[in-house]
């Protein structure tokens, strides 16, 4: 992540240090979702942008996250929208992530961006699948060349991750469910294994295929701390992890970052 930072730094540094504005929306009374958009917050700093933050009690109610939300829809100044999810189930997700303006929808989260995603036409993917993508290319994957799996049900992780690796050429996509009876035997062809099952410790070795890679998408909250859905005995047969915590959340950061510089020069050059 830090070479993206630094490039994007680099970038805006060039273009004479233009104020470069990401908003973090987040709901929830938990310290560490706000070490996590604290965590946004420093990246953005260091490659130069800004950013403005709206933080609300997980007890806060639909029209308050709406108001927030059209208020930075509005403004001018803000080139990019992001919202922490899960939000709470008291809520819904889907009418406050629409009142996001495709435009800045730098997770790609609202309805048309999904919508332009499984069209092959993303402005802005999904921040955490494209992280992972990126993450593939970064390893010397080559998906053109691999037969990919994905485990969950998640709109914004395992199925825009189904999508992306598509998009880009994998030639075989399994979106597959945490509870079909045959997982591990589909688990077991993948050359990329991509879990999103939210559940701790639950792919294990007898589920790699020997010399693969394996991406851990899962956010578990457990009394010992945050932890993903590999056991830890994968390492042992798979020839690469991206780990969780640790993997994945800083490359969500990064996407985030580059959309919202992409969000930037789009909505100046259409001025």
């Amino acid at each position: 992540m830090q070479n993206v930072v630094m490039r994007l730094r680099i970038q805006i540094a060039a273009a004479g240090d233009p104020r470069v504005c990401m908003a973090t929306v987040l709901v929830s009374d938990d310290p560490r979702d706000e070490a996590n958009a604290r965590r946004k917050h420093r990246k953005a700093e260091e490659a130069g942008m800004q950013y403005v933050h709206r933080q609300f009690s997980g007890t806060a109610e639909q029209y308050e996250i709406e108001a927030a939300i059209d208020q930075l829809a509005q403004d001018s100044g803000v080139h990019g929208v992001f919202v922490q999810l899960p939000l709470p189930k008291h809520l819904n997700a889907r009418v406050i992530l629409d009142r996001i303006p495709f435009e800045k929808d730098i997770d790609g989260s609202s309805g048309r961006s999904v919508g332009a995603l499984a069209q092959g036409q993303p402005l802005f993917a999904p921040a955490t699948p494209s992280g992972i993508l990126d993450l593939l290319a970064y390893g010397g994957v080559d998906v053109k060349a691999s037969r990919a799996v994905v485990i969950g049900r998640s709109l914004e992780i395992a199925r825009a991750a189904a999508l992306l690796l598509a998009e880009r050429g994998a030639p075989s996509v399994t979106l597959i469910d945490a509870d079909v009876a045959d997982l591990r035997e589909v688990c077991r062809q993948a050359d990329v294994l991509i879990s999103a099952a939210e559940r701790p410790g639950f792919i294990t070795a007898d589920f790699v295929k020997a010399g693969s890679t394996v991406v851990d998408a899962g956010y578990n909250r457990t009394p010992a701390g945050v932890v993903g859905d590999l056991d830890p005995g994968v390492e042992g047969v798979a020839r690469a992890i991206v780990a969780m915590p640790g993997g994945t959340g800083p490359a969500t950061i990064a996407c985030l970052l580059q959309h919202t510089w992409a969000a930037y020069n789009r909505l100046r050059s259409a001025e």
